[in-house]
């Protein structure tokens, strides 16, 4: 396997629990989600320099 291969191996693919929440894998430094689509809920699990973070999709606005 090359090292591009390899790292899509090793890598986390972001999934979806069976209550809807988002798992997925993000660089440390980076900010937590927070906008119109997806919150993150709960505290992260810190790993080798990247963290796995868990979201929720947000309610969509009353539109009338």
């Amino acid at each position: 396997m090359n090292e591009s291969d390899q790292a899509f191996h090793d890598s986390v693919k972001p999934t979806w629990t069976p209550d809807g929440t988002l798992v997925y894998a993000i660089a440390g430094n980076a900010p937590l989600v927070d906008d119109d689509l997806l919150t993150n809920i709960g505290k992260s699990v810190v790993a080798e320099g990247r963290d796995i973070r868990f979201a929720k999709i947000n309610a969509p606005a009353d539109v009338s």
